[in-house]
């Protein structure tokens, strides 16, 4: 039962992330734009990368929390767990940032970078994956 409500979680992000393309330009009459094939295509590939790496040892923990649009053209992606958040955003050019939250001590860490690499992406949200084990 588990299992399948992972699995039904997983498409629902993979679908949530392809919605974002039927999104108008000015979606959030600021003028944001609408998100660009290639960083829906690299949400997605990082989202499927994280989900197989991780759904046996983790299972709900390897899906993401929530997938949303950003203005820039780009889509943010976030991986929540009782002591560690990540948000990993992908810019319009399928570029690399991410916001890392760490409560696991006596004061709240954040870090954050831009123009990272995927493979610093798939660190950070291992990072958060493995603490929770």
């Amino acid at each position: 039962m588990l299992d399948q409500e992972i699995r039904r979680r997983f498409e629902r992000i993979l679908g949530d992330i392809s919605d974002h393309a039927t999104l108008e330009r000015d979606w959030d009459s600021y003028g944001g734009n609408t998100p660009t094939q290639q960083a829906i295509a690299a949400a997605k590939h990082l989202v499927r990368a994280i989900f197989s790496q991780y759904e046996q040892k983790v299972g709900l923990r390897a899906v993401p929390y929530h997938a949303s649009q950003v203005p820039n053209g780009g889509i943010e992606v976030e991986w929540q767990s009782p002591s560690i958040d990540v948000e990993i955003e992908i810019g319009p050019r399928g570029e690399y940032a991410y916001l890392l939250i760490d409560r696991r001590g006596p004061r709240r860490e954040m870090t954050e970078r831009d123009n990272v690499s995927y493979e610093e992406v798939l660190q950070v949200i291992s990072r958060m994956v493995e603490a929770q084990r």
